[in-house]
């Protein structure tokens, strides 16, 4: 059988430049993703073939999660087959990317059934619509933005550093209630939030800060692989407006490299409000994850 173990912060140190090499664009298999969202979800980690395979979920909801590495992908999916057979447990896949379902279903020999959940789809944007806002699809990000530094024409943005991060942690301390949805999912967040930023640099992952009047009024961090930027972290406070754009924008801004065309702002998890803002920014895709069923 695999040799599942939890997924630790020495583990995605170790592995994080081969995970980055993968040239899947949702975020679940991104490192930050997975440092954050590692308890929520119960995954766990094995390596087999030069791949990593992940298992999420506990008891008899058991799912498999798509092969990552630079290995042989076959050989690492029909590791997870036999696995579930020596385990007795349903052979199942969850969060794979619509370009592997049928490669999946190709290995293992036979059909599965096959489940979405809008919920879950992440939001991809091109790279350049998130530097200035520009044209007219965009122009209430960009509205919002200029009352922003027209109200605070002192404001600035600054990439975290080992000098500025206790106040970036002060910052998700003191602001937690306003940050917390009252579900389990956004709890377990702010908690692991915390967790998260004291070793992002470690972890090889940037984050940033929006300030008004010296004040942070934002934080966001997010990490590049492949041609994508990712963003696991933005947070900012509501009572100043166009915190939000400006934030996104800045951080875009900063980030910006070659090679790098794409911005996945992760799913909207069902939250209408949050689907709302998410499809205003106009994304050319949404990433589909899919659920596969064997039996």
């Amino acid at each position: 059988m695999l040799d599942f173990k939890p997924i630790t912060k020495e583990l995605l140190i170790r592995e994080g430049r081969s995970l980055r090499r993968s040239r899947i664009q949702i975020c679940d298999y991104t490192p930050g993703c997975l440092y954050i969202w590692r308890h929520y979800y119960h995954m766990r980690c094995a390596e087999a073939d030069g791949m990593f395979i992940f298992e999420s979920g506990d008891g008899s909801g058991l799912y498999y999660n798509c092969p990552v590495g630079t290995g042989d992908f076959s050989a690492a999916v029909l590791e997870a087959r036999d696995d579930a057979e020596k385990r007795g447990i349903p052979l199942r896949f969850s969060c794979i990317p619509s370009e592997y379902v049928d490669v999946i279903q190709s290995i293992i020999g036979r059909k599965a059934e096959i489940v979405s959940d809008r919920a879950s789809a992440d939001y991809l944007y091109p790279y350049e619509q998130f530097c200035g806002y520009n044209g007219k699809a965009l122009h209430g990000q960009r509205n919002h933005v200029n009352r922003f530094k027209a109200e605070h024409p002192d404001f600035s943005f600054e990439m975290l550093t080992g000098e500025n991060l206790p106040e970036a942690e002060s910052f998700m301390r003191l602001n937690r209630d306003e940050f917390y949805k009252g579900s389990e999912i956004s709890a377990d967040e702010l908690a692991r939030i915390d967790e998260f930023l004291p070793c992002i640099s470690e972890l090889g992952i940037s984050g940033g800060m929006l300030r008004a009047g010296g004040v942070v009024v934002g934080l966001t961090a997010g990490e590049i692989v492949g041609d994508t930027l990712h963003v696991h972290i933005e947070k900012a406070l509501r009572d100043f407006s166009g915190a939000y754009q400006t934030l996104a924008m800045c951080f875009a801004e900063s980030m910006k490299r070659p090679g790098v065309n794409f911005i996945n702002r992760q799913d909207d998890t069902g939250d209408e409000g949050l689907r709302k803002s998410k499809l205003s920014y106009k994304p050319c895709a949404l990433l589909d994850k899919f659920t596969l069923l064997f039996g």
